[in-house]
């Protein structure tokens, strides 16, 4: 039993603590544990009641800045509780897989963040600021004289419908243009014909 406590205690660093205790004439005493020195002592007060209730005992335990968890059982043989265990964790590396598993967690959501701020820049640029620039391009060609000059359509939303509404007013302006254009030459005609009568 003694070197299976210590097997177990090698395999997993995170136990600091192991005693078996089992009843004898003057109560509850140390069997085995990983410390020899106690073997044949009495065990903590803890151990007592767990024998008494049946039930498992958990309780936390806080030394020098450092937490620790301990849990008493008790052993059932036949159907009769003949002693209980008592097993003592230190929580250091729970605490440090902690701390890993939320360093990992805030990186991923970080990350998320920032990939989720660059496909709404992405999503701005091609839905609203690619539109934009481009009427802003047709309304400058359109006010330095070129009437000919049209927007292309690129979304069917409300910028297609105002690159629409902006190339119908140029047609209309590029045809009235046109008709002044004629009205004018056909003045200019009748201003010649009327010099010459």
């Amino acid at each position: 039993l003694q070197n299976t406590i210590y097997k177990l205690m090698w395999l997993n660093p995170d136990v600091y603590k192991i005693n078996i205790n089992v009843i004898a004439d003057n109560g509850l005493q140390i069997a085995a544990s990983n410390d020899t020195s106690s073997i044949g002592a009495s065990p903590p007060p803890e151990n007592q009641i767990v024998l008494k209730t049946g039930q498992n005992l958990v309780r936390k335990v806080k030394k020098s800045g450092e937490e620790f968890l301990t849990v008493i059982s008790p052993i059932h043989l036949g159907g009769r509780i003949v002693g209980t265990y008592e097993i003592g964790l230190t929580l250091a590396s729970l605490k440090e897989l902690q701390k890993d598993v939320l360093y990992r967690l805030f990186l991923i959501f970080g990350l998320g963040i920032v990939g989720l701020v660059l496909v709404l820049t992405l999503v701005l640029q091609i839905t609203i600021i690619r539109p934009i620039n481009l009427l802003r391009k047709g309304t400058k060609a359109f006010g330095s004289g070129d009437l000919g000059y049209r927007i292309k359509k690129v979304s069917n939303d409300e910028f297609g419908d105002l690159a629409e509404s902006f190339n119908s007013m140029a047609q209309g302006l590029q045809i009235n243009y046109q008709r002044l254009q004629q009205l004018y030459q056909e003045v200019q005609e009748l201003n010649r014909s009327l010099e010459k009568k």
